[in-house]
């Protein structure tokens, strides 16, 4: 295993769930045009061609051609399939209508198909509505809420190419997420070395690499973790243990208490980001387990920064094709070859033959 992959997955998949390790920008607008978007933000976004960010907290919009109400129960038509799941999904959100009841957030009752739903509203809302009416939908495909690498146009827009033609403008809250604080060290001590005391909020995380360990094969009898006898096929256990290591600025030590809270809250994203990826290994045989979860240990630094441990691990297999190949310039001196048939109507055919591969061939 190679501490740059669990630092790359983090990096892609963490900013999804928190912002806690990314320098984090206001949004002003999104729009796209054919397969480029256009981004406009708040503060200088300081990112330079080729530079990558992440977008989140778009709501794509889908126009509702038909919206009406009866006895408090509104049916919506949509001009392009939408994406809802009745189950899956709760709530709808509505904008643009000039009937105030009907902006906002509601229940959502049904899915016929994918062109309509059905959703609560008050009863003595007015039977049609009208408007410019759009559901925005939280899309998982087809949507700006991921990371892209960026052209700079200035120093507050810049753009990014789409796969497909999607709404424009977005909608929602829009963050973007920039320079991820996550790397890898050789260990603990190495991480405190490089790690860069950060405001209040911002958060830092090292990846280290434990040593690989064996594991003790059960039906072992001696104190030797694996025996090998040409008698028995070679497979044995391998435990990969890897640590990330969490540092949270902290203003005094007494406030220590606090960031270890925290810490427990860190840990849903970070189970979300790792568990299960099967990082590559050192064999050949496809990798047994993806990463679990092995505990966590917690301490404070002198320079008032708490550092919580989540420890992880994988397992996988050494076998047969992992040893030495077999020698194969042993010579053979003779074939020895008995048969027996029961297909002669005499019964019993025995057959035998003895071949001395020293005698010359003629």
């Amino acid at each position: 295993m190679k501490a740059a992959d669990v630092v790359k997955e983090l990096r892609f998949r963490l900013p999804f769930y928190t912002d806690l390790f990314t320098d984090n920008i206001a949004v002003d607008e999104i729009t796209s045009s054919v397969l480029t978007a256009n981004v406009k933000t708040t503060a200088l976004h300081t990112l330079q061609t080729n530079d990558y960010a992440h977008i989140s907290g778009c709501l794509m919009p889908n126009s509702i051609i038909n919206l009406t109400q009866i006895d408090g129960i509104a049916y919506g038509e949509v001009s392009s399939t939408h994406d809802l799941t009745l189950g899956y999904h709760t709530t709808v959100q509505i904008i643009g209508a000039n009937e105030s009841q009907y902006n906002g957030i509601h229940n959502l009752l049904s899915v016929p198909n994918r062109k309509t739903f059905t959703f609560e509203i008050a009863s003595d809302a007015p039977a049609t509505a009208t408007g410019t009416i759009l559901l925005l939908e939280d899309l998982k495909r087809f949507t700006y809420n991921r990371w892209h690498k960026i052209t700079k146009v200035d120093d507050n827009n810049f753009t990014f190419e789409l796969e497909k033609t999607i709404g424009s403008p977005a909608y929602g809250d829009i963050k973007m997420k920039i320079k991820p604080r996550i790397t890898g060290a050789l260990d603990l001590e190495r991480a405190r070395q490089s790690y860069t005391k950060q405001p209040p909020g911002k958060l830092w995380a090292y990846v280290v690499v434990e040593n690989i360990a064996a594991n003790k094969d059960r039906s072992e009898a001696t104190d030797a973790i694996f025996t090998s006898t040409t008698m028995t096929s070679y497979r044995q256990l391998i435990i990969q243990a890897f640590h990330v290591y969490i540092f949270i600025p902290v203003t005094h030590k007494t406030s220590a208490a606090f960031a270890r809270d925290d810490a427990d809250d860190i840990l849903v994203p970070l189970n979300r980001s790792l568990l299960r990826i099967k990082f590559s290994q050192p064999a050949f045989e496809e990798i047994i387990s993806g990463a679990v979860f092995a505990g966590s240990n917690f301490g404070l630094d002198e320079n008032s920064t708490y550092i919580h441990d989540f420890i992880y691990e994988t397992t996988y297999n050494l076998t047969y094709q992992d040893t030495v190949d077999d020698d194969i310039s042993v010579a053979f001196r003779d074939i020895y070859m008995d048969f027996e048939s029961s297909l002669s109507d005499d019964g019993l055919v025995k057959m035998q033959q003895i071949i001395n591969l020293d005698d010359d061939v003629a």
